[in-house]
């Protein structure tokens, strides 16, 4: 009798007629193989991408060089003098466009002021004049303009002597300052109708190779700027001269009085000689604020007349306006406006 095999307890049963199934694949060798796959595809996949890491990019950079002025900045390019360098002799480089020079103003044209501008630089030098007492008026001789500049215009036209009130000056460009507060209004407003009457006469003295510039002032300057000709010095002929005798007959007083910012705005226009007419004695300038303005005459070679109307008999001591006529090379004189001689007005137009 054939000896019989045991099967060990765990096999399975063997059907007839059913296949062996087949071993099952652990699953954790099932996993270290999908992360071996999902490897290799990452590092294929950065393999592609282009390296950019620690590279930096090459951009060129233009540098501004600011110069600082008192009122103003000015800014130069530094690439622009690189491409300077790089112009060799006999060999320039005609790639870029050249900048061409501003093209000249046209001749007997003044340049607009620069209100805001910075003044050329001081200069020494003050003239003193000739003073002439006298009981009711003080009037000193007429200057021409202070050292250092010459009395030609831009047109190189002749200088003429120029008065206001008896004061007077030379030159070919003239500054009219005439102050136009409301106390100029008073005793029936004739000393502001004398002003501008007697204004209008120094005006037609004038011929077009001259220049001139009027500006009235109370708490601010009002210069004139007619269309078309800008706050700059205008040339004096026939049709400017009539353009502003419109505006003289025209301003009307009112309103306080501020003398530095006329005297100021005056300044800035370079005159040969600034008539200044005031009845303000208040408020005074102190005696730094008349050396500034002396010092900002010098630089512009400028001398400064004077016509003040008061009442009664003229100071005699202490006389800032009269201090400032001394300082600035030019004449002084002093009308009482209770006299008879500053009537005939020259407009019956009303206030």
């Amino acid at each position: 009798m054939a000896l019989q095999r045991s099967r060990p307890s765990h096999s399975l049963p063997v059907t007839p007629g059913c296949p062996i199934p087949r071993k099952v694949l652990p699953a954790w060798l099932f996993s270290i193989v999908l992360h071996v796959c999902l490897l290799a595809t990452w590092a294929a996949l950065t393999q592609l991408q282009p390296r950019s890491q620690g590279r930096i990019d090459e951009r060129p950079i233009q540098i501004a060089r600011v110069a600082s002025l008192p009122d103003r900045a000015r800014f130069a390019d530094r690439q622009a003098d690189a491409e300077k360098s790089q112009v060799i002799e006999g060999n320039e480089d005609h790639s870029q466009p050249r900048q061409q020079p501003a093209s000249p103003l046209p001749s007997g044209m003044q340049p607009p002021i620069d209100l805001e501008g910075v003044l050329a630089e001081m200069t020494e030098g003050v003239s003193a004049g000739i003073q002439v007492e006298g009981t009711g008026d003080v009037l000193r001789g007429a200057q021409g303009p202070m050292p250092g500049r010459s009395l030609l215009g831009s047109s190189n036209s002749r200088p003429i002597t120029v008065d206001l009130f008896g004061v007077s000056g030379t030159g070919t460009d003239f500054v009219y300052v005439i102050d136009r507060s409301d106390s100029m209004n008073e005793f029936g407003r004739r000393p502001f109708q004398a002003a501008k009457r007697e204004l209008i006469r120094s005006l037609e003295s004038l011929s077009e190779h001259q220049n001139f510039q009027v500006i009235f002032y109370n708490d601010f300057p009002k210069p004139f700027a007619p269309p078309g000709g800008g706050m700059r010095m205008l040339p004096a002929d026939q049709t400017m001269r009539k353009r502003a005798q419109q505006y003289v007959q025209a301003t009307r007083a009112f309103g306080g009085t501020e003398h530095v910012s006329a005297l100021s705005m005056a300044l800035r226009f370079r005159p040969h000689v600034i008539f200044f007419l005031t009845d303000g004695q208040q408020p005074r300038l102190s005696r730094n604020q008349i050396r500034s303005l002396t010092a900002r005459a010098a630089a512009s070679g400028t001398s400064i007349s004077v016509v003040e109307f008061g009442t009664g008999r003229a100071v005699a001591s202490g006389n800032w306006l009269r201090a400032l006529a001394d300082d600035n090379g030019g004449g002084y004189r002093y009308f009482d406006v209770r006299g008879g001689r500053i009537d005939a007005p020259i407009d019956t137009a009303a206030p």
